[in-house]
């Protein structure tokens, strides 16, 4: 017979990280955005690079290590907005939001890695942001200048007396809300910088087509976006002088051991408040995360300063997580907030001109039918597989509405999932599965169980949880290893809610909100060409964070033209896979 393997799960590898860290990687990370500008109540749009500056040379490659980003919207000391993005072989992308009551004014948007954080001298990315509240007339205190055509005048306060009225609340015109999309019309590229002409080819079409064509001899990834001409952005630099300015000699970087490389994932750190008062000989804490998908991992407890972290393959989006000791006490746990949120250089004062006062109003209607029509989930999700515990497995599966429905979880098992039972041990119930060994077939001694993505430790609850609940019971006949702990089989059941309607947690257990990583994502307002009823006021017409072209090959897109007429902004930006820079920029205009 077959004897049943250990999937290893939530394990710190120590190796990479000595390797890595022996390397002294040197990372520095570029974002670029969708737009120069925005308004109160948008989402910035980002595509990330995260280079290796370590080796000296021409080349300059994508680094290896770091799989998160950590990103901070700022106005001084005040953390306005967060993020964390995915990072996977030196790329990401993802977005920020930007609150609606945020008052007008430049903020900075800071990103780093916790391996960057290892440098005694930390080089931060920083870019100016300008957001402009539509909606009311708050600004920065002291970081607003009116500008008209002929003079600049200082606010040195958000009093509205001296300040024009900001932009009125408008409401969509029935004829812009059902014009049809028009066409793209041919024009002549505007002036690019001489390195976009030796690597991109941009040729427009009159059929709402763009054809991207290669010409660098080597792969391109960048990103692109076609959006209604913005306010000029005179703050920021190029990807080009990024590059230039960023190059380090390996040898002048210091090092500081503070922080663990997060390789595989983000490391979740936090204590137990109360370990002095905790009666328990577990050295175990577990983490998992409400969901379909199964995200379960285990980190040791400091005994003395009730410190644990999990090495984890990031959680991905904003969802409860559950931590639980397994202990008989009751626990009080804390989780670190991984921003650091350090101390950023003053931010310029934003320009804020009459000229755009028409701009800024026009951005205000499509941010609010935004919100209102819900056109943010109509962003494309990038699909990610990142599951070990089903990786090259074959559960199998029952849907419980394929049988007859009994009112007590034990009658289910007893009746046709054979597979599973429950044995008392102590007088306690204990899920067993079914599993292979080398003596035939035999039920394990101890199961993992799983509601809706939750660790059930004490199997007592799963024994008394309502199975008129539950929609489908998946079955995993492996053994797996999470920490130090050994499960033998898993049994997954996930409710028809997915919000583990009824099932109660002990003392020893706390839900929390938590923010996860990004999902990647792109727009291509495709979805908008079935949806006649929604009105299309987007000066966004395309974003993709991460377009990918080999040597000498092409990509073409398709474009949904807006209702909003004017000229539009190709923008691309990003590097070869030599690391040599390339930005595009062309106008097309649009018509109705």
């Amino acid at each position: 017979m077959k004897k049943t393997g250990i999937y290893l799960l939530g394990i710190l590898l120590l190796w990479p990280h000595v390797c890595f860290a022996r390397q002294r990687s040197i990372e520095r990370i570029y974002l670029s955005t969708d737009r120069a500008c925005y308004v109160a109540g948008e989402r910035i749009r980002l595509s990330l690079f995260c280079f290796d500056m370590s080796a000296l040379g021409e080349t300059l490659h994508f680094s290896k290590v770091s799989s998160v980003a950590y990103l901070e919207l700022r106005n001084g000391t005040t953390l306005v907005s967060s993020a964390k993005l995915r990072i996977e072989k030196g790329r990401g992308s993802g977005d920020i939001s930007i609150p609606l009551t945020l008052p007008t004014g430049n903020y900075r948007l800071i990103a780093y890695t916790k391996q960057m954080l290892n440098e005694e001298v930390v080089a931060f990315f920083d870019k100016v942001i300008p957001i402009y509240n539509t909606l009311s007339i708050d600004r920065v205190p002291e970081q607003v200048i009116i500008q008209n055509e002929q003079h600049a005048v200082a606010s040195p306060s958000p009093s509205p007396s001296p300040s024009p009225s900001p932009p009125s609340l408008l409401s969509p015109s029935p004829s812009s809300s059902s014009s049809s999309s028009s066409l793209l019309s041919p024009s002549q590229p505007s002036p690019s910088p001489p390195l976009a002409s030796a690597h991109i080819e941009v040729v427009q079409g009159n059929d709402n087509r763009v054809v991207l064509k290669n010409l660098s001899g080597e792969a391109i990834t960048f990103s692109l976006s076609i959006v209604r001409d913005d306010i000029p952005d005179t703050l920021n630099y190029s990807i080009q002088e990024f590059i230039l300015h960023n190059r380090v000699n390996p040898a002048a970087i210091k090092f500081q051991p503070n922080y663990v490389p997060e390789y595989e994932g983000e490391v979740i750190r936090g204590r137990i408040v109360n370990m002095n008062e905790v009666a328990s000989t577990e050295s175990s804490v577990f983490l998992s995360a409400v969901g379909k998908e199964l995200s379960v991992y285990a980190a040791r407890v400091n005994g003395s300063t009730g410190e644990f972290s999990f090495f984890t393959n990031s959680l991905y989006g904003n969802r409860e997580i559950v931590l639980e000791y397994p202990t008989s006490s009751e626990v009080s746990f804390e989780l670190y907030d991984p921003f650091v949120k350090p101390p950023v250089k003053e931010v310029p004062p934003l320009m804020l001109n009459q000229k755009y006062e028409t701009f800024l109003a026009k951005r205000s209607v499509e941010m609010q039918v935004s919100h209102r029509f819900g056109i943010d989930t109509l962003y494309d999700k990038i699909t990610i597989f990142d599951d070990p515990f089903v990786y090259n497995n074959h559960p199998i599966v029952y849907p419980l509405d394929n049988y007859t429905r009994f009112p007590a979880m034990q009658d289910i098992m007893i009746e046709f999932i054979t597979e599973l039972r429950f044995r008392r041990v102590n007088n306690q119930p204990v899920l067993q599965v079914l599993l292979e060994s080398n003596s035939g077939w035999v039920y394990s001694r101890n199961a993992l169980a799983v509601i809706d993505g939750i660790a059930i430790f004490d199997h007592e609850r799963l024994l008394q949880y309502d199975p008129l609940k539950v929609k489908s019971v998946t079955i995993y006949q492996n053994s797996y290893r999470i920490g130090n702990d050994v499960f033998y089989g898993i049994a997954k059941f996930d409710t028809y809610t997915g919000n583990y309607s009824g099932l109660t947690l002990g003392k020893n257990a706390l839900i929390v909100d938590f923010k996860g990583v990004q999902y990647p994502s792109r727009f291509t307002g495709h979805q908008l060409a079935s949806s006649d009823q929604l009105p299309d006021l987007r000066t966004l017409l395309y974003w993709d964070p991460q377009v990918e072209i080999g040597r000498e090959a092409s990509h073409e897109i398709t474009l949904k033209a807006s209702a909003v007429p004017g000229v539009y902004v190709i923008v691309l930006e990003g590097v070869t896979e030599n690391g040599k820079p390339v930005y595009f920029r062309s106008e097309i205009p649009v018509h109705n």
